[in-house]
């Protein structure tokens, strides 16, 4: 395995994935973590993120940097605006990733019909395998 994207959010499932891309990365693949600053969607159409909103993402970011950089692990962050799928996909297509890993929570079965699921949009769309982390 040579590129590996993880999509991280600061929550715990994501925090787990990380936690597998340390045993996946061993072999000193390159680790990309992508944040993703959800973007709101009005009639007026896209709506930037509040400042804090970038700022807690960047600060999550850098703790999963710093995670990684405990375990041995040289990882290179990434954070956008926008769907948190389509980051993670896009930036997996740039970096030509082998595997994208993310981690998945356990929302109800109305909340992944209203709001959809990371993983299953990534599972579904990336161009390389998915590795779900529970």
């Amino acid at each position: 395995m040579r590129a590996i994207v993880v999509g991280y959010d600061g929550s715990w499932p994501a925090h787990r994935a990380l936690v597998r891309v340390v045993e996946l990365a061993s072999n000193g693949a390159a680790v990309t973590i992508v944040s993703a600053v959800p973007v709101d969607v009005t009639s007026l159409g896209p709506q930037p993120p509040e400042p804090s909103e970038l700022v807690e993402h960047t600060h999550r970011l850098e703790e999963a940097l710093d995670f990684l950089k405990k375990q041995g692990i040289t990882a290179y962050g990434v954070e956008r605006a926008g769907s948190p799928a389509d980051v993670i996909l896009e930036e997996a297509r740039n970096v030509g990733a082998d595997i994208v890993v993310v981690g998945t929570g356990a929302k109800n079965l109305a909340g992944r019909l209203v709001l959809g699921s990371v993983s299953d949009k990534v599972a579904h769309r990336a161009p390389c395998d998915v590795l779900v982390v529970r």
